[in-house]
């Protein structure tokens, strides 16, 4: 081990660390506050909420950091630790924002919330658009994290996501073209897929596939995991293929070809 560093009475539970090109990592605390805690370990600043953080952040590439809290918001906080914008999102009793955001080269930031809709923002925090996937209540329906790929290498990402719910047989695959207008929405067994999807050609046939995770082993040959074709997919731009960004999970995109 080479260092720990001592964040919160109330732990760390679901926030997943975000790790900046100069080394600082940034994490949400079940306390409400993100931490930057610089690459020997040192804590360089905390930002305050209103609510537990349960959001794992992303970077920009101008690396501003993005990430939702339970207190109904979502925020852009700067390298310094000072607010850049923040959005309140959702409805009254639906406005948790767990979901963890998406940030792609143009700045466009994307993230789901409890309020069963996905967020589209520009880099100023404009809303741009949002499209709801259900109507929020019960049976509950939340949002994996998106991801982003140019599905039809026509020049614009598609966003895709899945939904999951404690009820069986209610949750889709959604595809949005880049305007918020639904492409595809696909039925998913079970209590649906609460994991990211992630964009890749598998099966080396030079054409893009949609590999989800579900919550419950199915039997049918139906599996646990799923590997979905695209009919119009190419082997385009993908911005943001996979939970994380990019294979190593540091909350950035996978930048500019």
């Amino acid at each position: 081990m080479q260092w720990s560093v001592y964040l919160s009475d109330y732990g760390i539970s679901f926030s997943s660390p975000a790790i900046a090109e100069d080394g600082t990592i940034y994490i949400g605390g079940e306390d409400g506050y993100l931490y930057a805690v610089t690459p020997s370990g040192g804590i360089d600043w905390s930002f305050e909420t209103g609510g537990a953080i349960e959001s794992s952040p992303a970077i920009g590439l101008d690396g501003t950091i993005y990430f939702g809290s339970d207190d109904g918001y979502f925020y852009a906080v700067n390298p310094d630790g000072s607010e850049a914008w923040k959005q309140a999102l959702g409805d009254p009793g639906w406005h948790l924002v767990r979901s963890s955001p998406v940030v792609i080269e143009d700045g466009t930031v994307y993230v789901g919330s409890y309020d069963s809709r996905l967020y589209a923002f520009s880099p100023d925090g404009t809303l741009l658009w949002s499209f709801r996937f259900d109507s929020a209540g019960d049976p509950f329906i939340g949002a994996s994290g998106a991801v982003i790929g140019d599905l039809d290498h026509d020049g614009s990402p598609e966003i895709v996501f899945t939904t999951y719910s404690t009820s069986q047989s209610v949750s889709k695959l959604v595809i949005l073209n880049a305007a918020g207008k639904a492409l595809h929405i696909v039925p998913i067994e079970g209590r649906g897929s609460m994991s990211p999807p992630t964009l890749a050609d598998v099966d080396s046939d030079g054409k893009i596939e949609i590999v989800i995770s579900l919550k419950d082993a199915l039997g049918s040959g139906l599996g646990g995991v799923q590997v979905w074709d695209v009919s119009s997919a190419l082997t385009g731009s993908l911005p943001w293929p996979t939970g994380r960004g990019n294979q190593l999970r540091n909350g950035r995109g996978v930048g500019p070809e």
